[in-house]
This record gives structure tokens, C-alpha cells and sequence, in this order.
């Protein structure tokens, strides 16, 4: 009889001791990409990446074919680099566009940004924003680790 008391408490405990435990999920920093390039083939030896860039200051690269670091790299930024690329972003690319596609042998650009806003190019982007997508590529490789 004592024995039975003995595993009945005992379960009881058990049963009142999970309750008192909460489990509360643990908060995680997502990683979310807030600007992504990608730049495609043509019918020669055109260079084909992508480049990403995450809102903690995380850039990947993507060598695929004919570029000079072929596969997976990554690197930081320095805030005052990203600080940059976000107000370019916020202020100059504010809408999804599409230019010069029909052309067959120029390799075709894809910008994402904010996963919002997406703009396709063949050959050279528009005047609109040329000067601004190259400081911001310039931006994304300044402190590239290709080791």
C-alpha cells in the first residue's frame, strides 16, 4: 500500500512539475534579405553571380560561371557602407520595373529589394539608377573575403 502512495506522488509530482515549466520560444534574429542581385548568362562568357545583402550587414556571393571567384562567399559590411545602401535603396528603388527584355543575347539583371520590389534589365540598366546601383555593388564588394 505504501509502495502504491509512493508512485502515486511521485506521478503527481511529475505531472505538477511539466506544468510549471513554460515554454516560451526562443527569439530568434531572422536573417531576411534586403537587396539580392542577379546577374545571368548570354551566348558567351558574360559573368554569372548573385549578390546578397541581409539586414545584419551579411553579403553572400554566388560565383557561377565565367567570374573570377566562382562559388560560395561570404562577409560584412561596415555599418556606415550599409547605412549608405539602405537610404539608396529607400529613396531610389521604390517601384518593381522592367526594361529592354525582349533583346535575346544580353544578359538579364534581377534586383529584389526589401522581397517588394523587383526590377529585370538586359544589357545596361536604365540612366534612372545606374550611378546608384554601382555604388552600391561597389559598396557589397568593398570588403569581399574570396578565401
Amino acid at each position: 500500500m505504501i509502495q502504491k502512495l509512493k508512485q502515486i506522488l511521485l506521478l503527481a509530482l511529475v505531472v505538477i512539475s511539466c506544468k510549471s515549466i513554460q515554454n516560451k520560444p526562443v527569439a530568434e534574429k531572422s536573417e531576411s534579405i534586403i537587396f539580392e542581385m542577379h546577374r545571368g548568362g548570354c551566348y558567351g562568357t558574360c559573368p554569372i553571380y548573385n549578390l546578397s545583402l541581409y539586414n545584419s550587414g551579411l553579403v553572400k556571393y554566388r560565383g557561377i560561371r565565367f567570374t573570377k571567384n566562382e562559388g560560395l562567399y561570404e562577409w560584412r559590411i561596415e555599418n556606415k557602407d550599409f547605412q549608405i545602401i539602405k537610404k539608396l535603396l529607400l529613396e531610389k528603388f521604390k517601384r518593381s520595373s522592367t526594361h529592354n527584355l525582349a533583346v535575346q543575347d544580353l544578359p538579364q539583371t534581377t534586383l529584389t529589394i526589401n522581397n517588394k520590389y523587383q526590377i529585370k534589365f538586359k544589357g545596361s540598366c536604365p540612366n534612372a539608377f545606374k550611378a546608384e546601383l554601382k555604388e552600391i555593388e561597389q559598396l557589397l564588394l568593398k570588403n569581399a573575403n574570396w578565401d
